[in-house]
């Protein structure tokens, strides 16, 4: 596309005779001098198109192909108009003028007055503003977009920021008549132009892009039909967006716009195809569903969302684990159906957590290295347990289990009452943490204590030194 534009540049230079309607030649320092162009491409032959069919729409007021016309700086919608017959294949400008979506027949273009590139007529400078249309003569062509995921080749599915992406479109082409060709070459542009930028990765250097252009020929024989598939990008290209500073920039959830339009060329004429498709860009939101407590850790279920909580992860197995900041610990790497197992070790957490209660923060990376932009944490909390010895007797001893970061109540967790090693009595605790247990006042034992056994599925409880107390030993009231 750019040698064409260059091409195109070079040869509206070359056009030295005034349009015969000019509006205005009288610019001031607040417009921009401007002559407006429509051409065609007809195989490697781009032609001028006047007359009162072909021009361009400024703010609701028509100028025709060849006008030349005084605008104000700033930002314009602009609109082509073209007879039937042919078909939009996108603006171009000179470099004064930035043109919001190229591939648009309906867009905005912003007057900056910045005369880089020129045209100069009658001894006068102008800008450039123009598009190309191709004549489509009877045939039917069409292109059906495919965005995989290149990591599983997952079709369909919601991408991750930085997730390498591959375009694939499939071009079918309906020829009127054979005698529109011989055996030769088939010339197809590809133009991809996307909403946000596309990320382009080669070792250690990252660009950003929002347009890819690929260039092919083939070869064919007379036929009817022709389908060519195009891979886009041929690259390692991931969906994100850079802010200035080159950090990656997304909101919570980003709509990315794919647009592809092809022009395909013979000796005899010029085609083109155009299509749209959207992908979704999202950051992951963990969730704890359950909390298994084994004797010796912890295992802590987590179901993984998309941000918006649109639903369930999918498709990502082995693509997506979770980061346990602080303790530099990872799970393994989650299913297709976005679960995951973090599992906890007793020992380890007790030594590494040097307070009585937290909170342990899950991040959301990639497994193989890496968090994942706009994602969210998942916060567990931790707390210690202790025991509290209201009453006892010979008969009865009365406990209240409570966590020590508020003396907050922990309901519905067994209580057991232990002699000489051996389990006589268990009781549940209530809503307001008590548990009432049993002793057997006809025994001599040498020794009673309480161990507590946790049934939370929200938090993590450790239980220890200030649980499981020693009640007597060798002395019982």
């Amino acid at each position: 596309m750019k040698k064409l534009k260059t091409w195109i540049f070079i040869l509206v230079i070359l056009l030295y005779i005034i349009p015969s309607n000019v509006h205005s030649l009288s610019a001031d320092t607040t417009s921009i001098m401007l002559k407006i162009g429509v051409y065609s491409m007809t195989g490697n032959n781009i032609v001028l198109l006047t007359g009162s069919g072909f021009g361009v729409y400024i703010d609701n007021q028509f100028h025709q192909s060849g006008d030349i016309i005084a605008y104000p700086y700033g930002k314009h919608r602009i609109t082509a108009i073209f007879p039937s017959g042919y078909i939009f294949n996108s603006w171009g400008a000179s470099y004064d003028i930035e043109i919001a979506n190229p591939l648009s027949a309906n867009t905005t273009a912003t007057f900056t007055g910045n005369l880089y590139v020129i045209q100069v007529i009658g001894g006068k400078a102008y800008a450039s503003l123009y598009f190309i249309v191709s004549k489509i003569g009877s045939s039917y062509s069409s292109i059906n977009i495919t965005i995989e995921d290149a990591i599983n080749n997952e079709a369909g599915k919601v991408f991750l920021p930085l997730e390498k992406i591959k375009i694939e479109a499939k071009l079918t082409i309906n020829f009127p008549s054979t005698s529109y060709l011989g055996k030769g070459n088939l010339t197809i542009n590809t133009l991809v132009k996307t909403s946000s930028l596309i990320l382009k990765r080669l070792g250690s250097e990252v660009s950003s892009v929002d347009t890819i252009e690929l260039n092919k020929t083939i070869q064919f024989t007379p036929s009817k039909s022709l389908i060519v598939n195009i891979t886009i990008p041929e690259g390692n290209y991931e969906l994100g967006l850079p802010n200035s500073t080159g950090y990656i920039y997304l909101s919570i959830f980003s709509n990315v716009k794919i647009t592809i339009r092809t022009t395909f060329s013979t000796q005899n004429y010029t085609y083109s195809a155009f299509n749209s498709t959207e992908v979704k860009v999202m950051g992951v939101l963990p969730k704890v569903v359950n909390i298994y407590d084994t004797s010796d850790a912890y295992i802590v279920k987590f179901a993984l969302q998309w941000a918006d909580n649109s639903g369930m992860v999918i498709g990502k197995e082995n693509v997506i684990s979770l980061n346990l900041r602080g303790l530099s610990m990872s799970s393994p790497a989650c299913d297709k159906n976005g679960y995951l197992n973090f599992t906890l070790n007793k020992g380890i957490i007790v030594n590494k957590l040097r307070a009585l209660y937290g909170i342990l923060n899950f991040y959301p990376q990639y497994y193989d290295g890496g968090l994942i932009p706009n994602s969210y944490a998942a916060n567990l909390a931790w707390d210690t347990v202790a025991s509290i010895v209201l009453t006892h007797d010979k008969n009865f001893v009365t406990i209240k289990l409570i966590r020590l970061s508020d003396f907050s109540p922990i309901p519905n967790s067994t209580v057991i009452l232990l002699a000489d090693n051996v389990p006589i009595s268990y009781s549940l605790t209530d809503n307001q943490g008590y548990a009432r247990l049993a002793i057997q006042a006809n025994f001599q034992y040498n020794m009673l204590e309480i161990k507590v056994v946790l049934n939370s599925t929200n938090e993590i409880l450790i239980t220890g030194d200030y649980s499981n107390i020693i009640l007597y030993y060798n002395s019982w009231p």
